[in-house]
C-alpha cells in the first residue's frame, strides 16, 4: 500500500501540475483539490472556492447549507516546499480566528467594504443579510502539513454555535487508501438528550429486520437533524421544499397553532438504522428502552423532520409539545442494506396521490347526500310513474367504481 510519505509527495506534485494547467494560484487549486476528498467523505456537499485575505481575516472556500442555517468556511494552509511539515497548534488557532473573524466582521457590514465584483462580496452580503438567522458556524482548517490533533473546543457566539474542524494530510490520507470512510452517523440519546427512547418490538421475526415503532418528540428530533443535516435524510426519495406548498404549510399551521395535535395530524417517520443499542431490558421483552441508533436514516418523512427543525427556531412555536410516531427497521444483513432501505423508500412515497377535495369528503353535508342517494329513488323523468332509477352521490373518488365492482366481482381488488 501506498505511504503517508508517497501520497504527499504525489499530492503536492499533482496539486503544482493542476495550478500550471489551469492557470490559477496554488491555494485555489489545492482547495478544490482537498474539498473534492471532502465530499467525497460527506464532510460537505457543494463547496464554492472563495479566496479572501485581509488583515486578520482569511476564507479560502465556503459552503451554504439553506436547510440548516449552517455556513461552512473553509481555510487553506498550503506549503508548496514540504509535503509533510509540522503544523504546531498555535498556527492553527490562527487559522481558526481568521476564519471566525471573517464571520463576525461580515456580520458587522464587511460588504461594505468589499468591491462588488470581488468573489467574496457575495458571501459576506449574504451573512450581513442572514445575520439574525444562523443557527451554525463551522470552521475548517485544510491542510498538507500535519497536525497535532488538537482542537479549540466549540464555542457559542451570540446564539450561534461555532464548530472547529482540521482535515490535514494524513487525515486525508487514511481516508483515501484506509477506508475510513465519512464520520459514523451515531446518536446516543442518553449523552445527548439524557434519557432512552421507549419502543415497541413488533412480535413478528424474520430474517431480513427487526421493527420497533416508538413516540419521538418534535424538539428531540429537531435537534437531531440541527446536528446531521441532509445526512439524516439522503436516502430519502423527496427533498425538502420551503413552507409554500399546502402540505408543508400544514404542518407549519399545526406547530404555530395547535403543536399538542401534531401526532394525531401527521403521518409520522419511517427510519432504518444499521444498529440499535437497548438498555436494560432482555430480548424478549416487547418494550424496549432505546440508547443508541447507529447509521440511522429517515427514509420517509423528510418534510415533517425539516419543518420540526424549523420550528425549533421560530420562537412563537413550542416544539416540546409536539410528538412524532416513528417506525424503525433494523436491517439484518447488512449486506442487503441498499436494497431493502431503497424499497422502503421507494413503497413508502408511491402511495396513491391524494387530492384536497379527499379530505372534505368527510363533511357532514357530503355524508348527508350520501346516505339520501342511497335511500331516495330518482323522479321518474316525465313525474307520472313510479320511479325505477337509483342515483348514486361519490362522497369520496372512485367510490362508484368500487361499487360497481364489488357487485359485479365479489372479489375484485
Amino acid at each position: 500500500m501506498i505511504t503517508l510519505d508517497t501520497f504527499a509527495k504525489e499530492f503536492l506534485e499533482e496539486t503544482l501540475g493542476d495550478t500550471q494547467a489551469n492557470n490559477s494560484s496554488q491555494e485555489d487549486t489545492f482547495t478544490e483539490k482537498f474539498c473534492g476528498y471532502l465530499v467525497d467523505a460527506e464532510e460537505c456537499f457543494d463547496p464554492q472556492v472563495c479566496f479572501f485575505k485581509k488583515t486578520g481575516m482569511k476564507i479560502n472556500a465556503y459552503e451554504y447549507r439553506e436547510e440548516t442555517d449552517t455556513l461552512v468556511l473553509f481555510i487553506s494552509s498550503f506549503d508548496a516546499i514540504n509535503h509533510v511539515r509540522k503544523i504546531n497548534a498555535k498556527t492553527i488557532e490562527d487559522l481558526f480566528k481568521r476564519g471566525k473573524n471573517f464571520f463576525v466582521k461580515s456580520l458587522g457590514g464587511l460588504a461594505e467594504t468589499i468591491e462588488e465584483s470581488h468573489e467574496a462580496y457575495a458571501l459576506a452580503h449574504l451573512i450581513y443579510e442572514q445575520r439574525g438567522n444562523w443557527s451554525k458556524l463551522e470552521v475548517f482548517v485544510v491542510t498538507n502539513g500535519i497536525t497535532n490533533n488538537q482542537l479549540p473546543l466549540n464555542e457559542d457566539f451570540d446564539g450561534i454555535n461555532i464548530i472547529y474542524r482540521v482535515w490535514d494530510i494524513e487525515r486525508l490520507y487514511q481516508f483515501a487508501h484506509q477506508n475510513i470512510g465519512p464520520e459514523l452517523l451515531k446518536i446516543n440519546f442518553v449523552d445527548e438528550f439524557g434519557r432512552t427512547l421507549q419502543c415497541l418490538r413488533t412480535l413478528d421475526e424474520n430474517e431480513v429486520y427487526t421493527s420497533y415503532v416508538a413516540i419521538i418528540s418534535g424538539e428531540m428530533l429537531a435537534k437531531i437533524y440541527e446536528k446531521w443535516g441532509q445526512r439524516l435524510i439522503e436516502r430519502n426519495v423527496r427533498s425538502y421544499l420551503q413552507a409554500t406548498g399546502k402540505v408543508n404549510k400544514g404542518i407549519r399551521d399545526t406547530l404555530l397553532q395547535e403543536p399538542h395535535m401534531f401526532l394525531a395530524y401527521n403521518n409520522g417517520i419511517s427510519t432504518t438504522a444499521e444498529k440499535a443499542v437497548f438498555s436494560g431490558n432482555s430480548e424478549t421483552d416487547e418494550t424496549l428502552a432505546l440508547e443508541e441508533l447507529v447509521g440511522w436514516q429517515i427514509v420517509n418523512g423528510g418534510q415533517t423532520t425539516a419543518s420540526l427543525y424549523y420550528g425549533l427556531k421560530h420562537k412563537q412555536i413550542d416544539l416540546s409539545k409536539a410528538q412524532v410516531q416513528m417506525k424503525l427497521t433494523i436491517l439484518k444483513d447488512l449486506s442487503q442494506a441498499d436494497l431493502v432501505v431503497s424499497s422502503i423508500s421507494k413503497y413508502a412515497n408511491s402511495q396513491t396521490k391524494i387530492n384536497i377535495s379527499d379530505f372534505n369528503s368527510n363533511d357532514k353535508y357530503h355524508i348527508a347526500l350520501e346516505r339520501l342517494s342511497r335511500s331516495i329513488w330518482a323522479p321518474n323523468k316525465d313525474f307520472r310513474g313510479k320511479s325505477t332509477t337509483m342515483w348514486f352521490y361519490e362522497r369520496a373518488r372512485v367510490c362508484f367504481a368500487t361499487k360497481k365492482c364489488r357487485v359485479s366481482r365479489p372479489f375484485c381488488a
